[in-house]
């Protein structure tokens, strides 16, 4: 690898002195800026999504990176960079999305257009789960999120939200204990699936909503937001003792290659779980 650093900039370091940002090679090599790590008397050219440019936002105490990079069609894509090894991150639906921030326990913060092209704050869970972080702050706030920059060790995010009028506000979150909904099993057309929900509040009321179109929508019976556009009941139950409960569907063979989106709303507690999306085989 020939050497990167004839021009660059430090965004984020780490607590064993390992920093990420951006950096060219020397000429005669291509000036395009890319992610890099310096560390261990070394600089590591992070590599790219198929395009020629990437950037380093963040790096955690376990070595990893997000950031974004142009993927080969183009578009602006977040990434997660461990073990040598680069690779896209799921996004709310749209063209682009960003990562600007990792903690320890591998929670993702950033920013993702939905399906609408809206840009929108990103949350990515360390089992993958994403979330659309409006959906999370509360209703009363009325304001629009817009994208996340840091995310600490007790998931308290800091972003930054439009009001009505249109000037920008800081704000730091605390989300409450998030509901978890686990993708369709075994995500299959004309057959059984059946969907997980976890860490709900026992004896609580849970829906299931699917559709098409990612979007922030207000549920009004409960003062609540879901990140689906015209959201259709795919089923409801009650969480166990144990705050867990499983909803079975069966599912169409007409909905081979059909993407959808999924997410459970606690009715009695208006708290949204993930966004799963799921493309049935």
């Amino acid at each position: 690898m020939n050497e990167l650093g004839a021009d660059g900039h430090g965004y984020a370091i780490n607590d064993i002195d390992e920093v990420v940002g951006w950096a060219e090679y020397a000429p005669p090599e291509s000036q395009a800026p890319r992610g890099a790590l310096w560390g261990r008397n070394r600089i590591i050219d992070l590599g790219t999504l198929g395009n020629h440019h990437s950037w380093a936002e963040d790096i955690n105490n376990h070595r990893r990176i997000v950031g974004w990079s142009f993927n080969a069609d183009g578009n602006e894509r977040a990434f997660l960079w461990e073990k040598g090894s680069i690779r896209e991150l799921d996004n709310l639906g749209g063209n682009g999305s960003w990562a600007y921030g990792v903690n320890d326990r591998g929670q993702i913060v950033g920013s993702s257009e939905n399906t609408e092209g809206r840009r929108r704050g990103l949350l990515i869970d360390t089992d993958g789960s994403i979330y659309d972080i409006n959906d999370l702050a509360p209703p009363r706030l009325d304001v629009i999120f817009h994208g996340a920059r840091s995310i600490n060790e007790l998931g308290q995010i800091v972003a930054s939200a439009e009001l009505p009028d249109g000037t920008r506000h800081a704000y730091l979150l605390s989300p409450d204990t998030l509901l978890r909904m686990d993708p369709p099993i075994p995500g299959t057309a004309g057959t059984i699936n059946s969907i997980e929900i976890t860490n709900a509040t026992p004896g609580h009321r849970l829906y299931i909503a699917y559709g098409t179109t990612s979007r922030s929508t207000n549920v009004p019976f409960c003062n609540s937001n879901v990140s689906i556009q015209n959201p259709t009941m795919l089923g409801k139950s009650v969480a166990d003792g144990n705050g867990i409960t499983k909803i079975e569907f069966f599912v169409l063979k007409q909905a081979a290659g059909i993407t959808l989106f999924l997410q459970a709303l606690d009715i009695d507690g208006c708290h949204p779980s993930n966004l799963t999306r799921v493309t049935f085989e």
